[in-house]
């Protein structure tokens, strides 16, 4: 197992150096020049202000503008792996106290919209499965292929002009109160819920039709017993994987519903930054948001092997 896991970390690291690696060569590609923004944004305060060349060239030997590309890459992967991203262009802060102040609300956003996702997704795919060709198992599956099809910016939006402007039961947009999670949380949720809740489906009725679940009817046992004790953990297991990918989906769409609900996690701090040309603080947050994917990626992977023993860690017989 020792070998598989240092095999898999391997592999997620190659993926995170790839993932900066091309996140610095596109933000080098980005038009308008860096020292430039820096000067009118940051110094300045002026859009306008045309600087001269030696306060551009200043600025570009301040921040290290002027070496070739790779060196500044070698020399921003030097100091990442220590924990240091640098300084924002912007704030004058340093990168991972405005990365890891930001990061605790995203998580905790992706935690709940992740629980509200696997704990529906597995009893409504369950449920629709054993009520096969019912009313509401067609009822099921037509709502998941409608939550599927709805862009997050747009369901967040429609749920914030129903609950929020015509109802007012929650806040508009915001961070830290229970009622201020609520909607959030299903827009980030609800398309995934849907994806989910299919594929758990599938995955159930393949189940449903194996020999072992026709042996435990003709014993007699109660269909919600075959179904939470034989059903369920051989459902998972095809279904594991795609949770790993899932988790890592959901701290990329929390990018979308962060900037929707004003909420201030890494994703607003990534998109202001895109538009900022803050590029430390961009390379910071591509750099943490790869690493979690690729965890999580990780972690599904060895919970697939636990849920079924017959898949084996490599090097094991």
């Amino acid at each position: 197992m020792s070998s598989y896991l240092f095999k898999r970390a391997s592999m997620a690291l190659f993926s995170v150096l790839l993932v900066t690696s091309l996140t610095f060569s596109l933000l080098s590609l980005m038009p308008g020049d860096t020292a430039t923004v820096i000067i009118q944004e940051v110094l300045v305060g002026d859009r306008g202000y045309v600087p001269t060349a030696s306060e551009i060239a200043k600025v570009r030997e301040m921040y290290g503008l002027n070496e070739p590309l790779y060196l500044r890459y070698v020399h921003w992967l030097g100091n990442a792996l220590r924990g240091n991203f640098g300084i924002s262009y912007m704030t004058g802060i340093p990168v991972s106290d405005e990365i890891f102040s930001r990061l605790k609300i995203t998580i905790t956003l992706a935690i709940i919209s992740g629980i509200l996702t696997f704990l529906f997704a597995i009893a409504a795919g369950l449920y629709s499965a054993s009520k096969r060709g019912y009313i509401i198992d067609n009822v099921l599956t037509f709502f998941s292929g409608l939550f599927v099809s709805i862009p997050e910016f747009l369901l967040g939006l429609i749920l914030m002009l129903v609950f929020s402007l015509k109802m007012n039961l929650f806040p508009v947009s915001g961070w830290g109160s229970p009622a201020q999670m609520v909607l959030p949380a299903l827009t980030l949720a609800m398309g995934r819920m849907a994806f989910t809740t299919r594929i758990v489906r599938a995955s159930a009725l393949d189940v449903m039709e194996k020999e072992y679940i026709t042996t435990a009817r003709a014993k007699g046992l109660k269909e919600n017993y075959i179904l939470t004790h034989h059903v369920l953990k051989n459902a998972l297991i095809p279904v594991m994987p795609y949770m790993g990918l899932e988790i890592g989906s959901l701290l990329s769409g929390a990018i979308i519903v962060e900037t929707v609900f004003s909420i201030p996690g890494l994703g607003q701090l990534l998109v202001h930054s895109i538009m900022a040309r803050d590029m430390p603080v961009i390379q910071a947050c591509a750099a943490v948001i790869a690493l979690m994917y690729a965890t999580a990626n990780i972690l599904a992977d060895v919970f697939t092997r636990i849920l079924d023993p017959r898949i084996r860690f490599e090097g094991q017989k």
